[in-house]
């Protein structure tokens, strides 16, 4: 990263989000962030849900009342879809969609052996 933005990008990580319910938050203005990443790494992630911001870097400060709106939203559906049965297992075939890393990692392994294996 440099004043020019953001030149990295972790999509050959993504896989570590493939079963958790993922939401994506990204400020349409962001001069360090380009929102176009976020946008990416939705597509990726196809169970996880995306939100574009008029905002920059810092949306929870600029619209914190939107973005707590949003958070509150995504639990309570996320919540409801655990507790109703209706949740879709979320790992199901986006592996294969993503970038390929060093390790696999599946929806069983622990966060302890994720961290040993990087």
């Amino acid at each position: 990263m440099s004043w020019t933005g953001q030149r990295l990008d972790a999509t050959d990580r993504l896989y570590l989000l493939a079963a958790l319910p993922t939401l994506f938050v990204a400020g349409r203005r962001d001069a360090c962030i380009p929102f176009r990443h976020t946008v990416r790494a939705h597509q990726l992630l196809p169970h996880s849900r995306l939100e574009v911001l008029d905002a920059g870097h810092f949306p929870h400060t600029e619209h914190p009342g939107e973005l707590a709106d949003l958070l509150a939203d995504f639990l309570h559906t996320r919540s409801s879809q655990l507790t109703s049965g209706s949740a879709d297992t979320a790992a199901d075939g986006v592996l294969e969609r993503l970038p390929r890393t060093r390790r696999r990692v599946t929806p069983t392994d622990t966060v302890a052996e994720t961290t040993r294996a990087s």
